[in-house]
């Protein structure tokens, strides 16, 4: 599971309710098309073929390295339960 979380602020109409309301909207509308996103990226990667791989390019190098931190951090943890 993972917590998706968000902020706004804004400089204009600071007092204005309407505007206000009109931002909470439109941002939970995108908010909700990225969990749509993310939920049938959830649902694909479920039923993925194990000996699938990714075709990473140069700008998937911040994913490269984020997924090599979390794999070492799984696999210590894993060996830290084992003991």
């Amino acid at each position: 599971m993972s917590w998706y979380c968000y902020c706004f602020a804004r400089n204009f109409a600071v007092d204005n309710v309407a505007a206000t309301e009109d931002l909470r909207v439109g941002l939970g509308v995108v908010l909700e098309e990225d969990a749509d996103a993310l939920r049938q990226q959830q649902l694909r990667l479920s039923i993925r073929p194990s000996d699938e791989r990714d075709i990473l390019i140069a700008h998937d190098a911040g994913i490269v390295k984020a997924r090599r931190i979390m794999a070492q951090l799984l696999a210590a943890e894993s060996q830290a339960f084992a003991t």
